[in-house]
């Protein structure tokens, strides 16, 4: 039944069952038990005109975590994994405050089938913890190209003060340092991608790495997750600004109408003026 229904296209979001919800947990109360979807669940959460697969499946603990530094493409591959069909998050202010705070019991992501950018990135092996059976993608680029994206969007937004605190703390737990500095950024990145290799190198069923600079896209994506490539969208999305406003957030019930936002944005059909929010 399951391997039949992931096969159906949905047509009419305006049946869709809303996805149950998990239980909200703090620290400061027990774990709850996890609540766990029906395949119809699953299925009708997806947007129109897609065609699921009968691919990889998110269980109510599993998500797909994007290990790429900013800069490395990360807004594009969100807004290929919504038109996939899985609900996103980039760059998570929420659970960054969690995480950084050494806390990762309570369920931070409950909405979410996917969660990208800083400070992302820095937690795998926590997050490999919390979330088994989840999918692990590494990001790639050009040192010297990434170095010189990261100094742009470094230098144009604002600087270090009190209402940036969050940022700032993302900042420092990621690359030590709230000012550009190359030497410190090159020895971060190298780490960083070193370190999440040898971390996965036995798990390949679990990891993936993409240079969605050099051309990586659909093809290794859809394989990975064991999907096809959604009817909507030839190209694979380039979205060069991370700045995307209420899009960065997509929960998994709002695929739908969201998907088809996000999909006007990539065809340049959308008239909305993302107002600069505070970034990594």
């Amino acid at each position: 039944l399951w391997k039949f229904a992931t096969k159906i296209t949905y047509y009419s979001s305006s049946t869709a069952l809303s996805y149950p919800k998990s239980s909200l947990q703090t620290d400061d109360l027990p774990p709850q038990p996890a609540q766990h979807p029906s395949p119809h669940h699953l299925l009708l959460r997806y947007p129109p005109r897609f065609t699921l697969g009968s691919g990889y499946c998110l269980t109510p603990d599993s998500k797909i975590f994007v290990l790429g530094l900013s800069r490395t493409g990360t807004t594009s591959v969100h807004a290929a994994l919504v038109l996939m069909g899985y609900g996103s998050i980039h760059y998570p202010a929420n659970a960054a405050r969690r995480w950084l705070a050494g806390s990762f019991r309570g369920d931070s992501l409950a909405h979410y089938d996917a969660c990208l950018d800083l400070p992302t990135p820095l937690y795998y092996p926590q997050l490999d913890e919390r979330y088994p059976g989840s999918k692990f993608i590494l990001l790639e680029r050009d040192l010297d190209s990434w170095l010189d994206s990261v100094k742009r969007q470094w230098q144009t937004a604002s600087k270090p003060s009190p209402k940036t605190w969050l940022r700032d703390s993302v900042r420092i737990a990621v690359y030590g340092t709230v000012n550009f500095n190359a030497s410190r950024l090159s020895h971060v990145y190298r780490t960083h991608v070193k370190n999440v290799q040898d971390y996965f190198k036995d798990r390949s069923d679990d990891f993936l790495s993409l240079n969605i600079t050099e051309g990586d896209g659909w093809e290794k994506l859809c394989k990975f997750l064991g999907r096809d490539k959604p009817d909507s969208v030839a190209d694979f999305p380039r979205l060069r600004t991370p700045y995307i406003g209420a899009l960065a957030s997509v929960k998994s019930e709002e695929v739908a109408s969201k998907g088809q936002e996000l999909l006007a944005l990539i065809r340049g059909e959308s008239n909305n003026n993302f107002q600069q929010v505070p970034e990594a």
